[in-house]
């Protein structure tokens, strides 16, 4: 939708597209509002299975340097990469939709194999080979967008803060 309202000017931020004025301002605080909260409940599960891994349920203070360790990687890994959306382009389309298409399929036909009928398998085979092509053009696509620059790399002096 965004592409469709504001054509070849749109911002890879979308945020970045919306006029001045009270309302977008609001927009802007609920999305940094959502995010502020959403980033700890995303890794929960990371910091979890790393004090698991490490042992450092025990040790609060070894616990506290690994979820400090996560923070600033993934800060570093947002500073240093030069197009963010681009990246996030080539893990959406590698593992949403291995995550989203073909893994369920595939776990559909192998744990209920005994039970499918005739038309349950064409639709899993059908969802996966959907999954399968749409996963190699994205992933194609965002591998192009990455290596050859297809992508346009906005200036940051030219981003709006609120």
């Amino acid at each position: 939708c965004g592409y469709m309202s504001f054509g070849h000017t749109t911002k890879q931020i979308i945020t970045l597209n919306l006029p001045d004025g009270m309302v977008p301002n609001i927009v802007r605080l609920c999305l940094s509002f959502s995010l502020f909260f959403t980033y700890p409940v995303m890794m929960f599960p990371v910091v979890k299975l790393l004090d698991k891994k490490f042992r450092s349920t025990d040790n609060l203070h070894r616990s506290n340097i690994m979820r400090i360790s996560l923070v600033l990687t993934t800060y570093v890994v947002i500073a240093v990469v030069p197009n963010f959306s681009l990246l996030m382009a080539f893990v959406g389309s590698t593992c949403c939709t291995l995550l989203g298409f073909i893994l369920p399929a595939l776990f559909h036909l192998k744990i209920f194999k005994e039970t499918l009928t005739q038309k349950e398998k064409i639709w899993d085979y059908t969802i996966l080979v959907i999954g399968v092509i749409g996963g190699i053009i994205s992933t194609l696509d965002a591998l192009q967008r990455m290596f050859i620059g297809d992508a346009v790399v906005e200036n940051p002096s030219s981003t709006q803060g609120f």
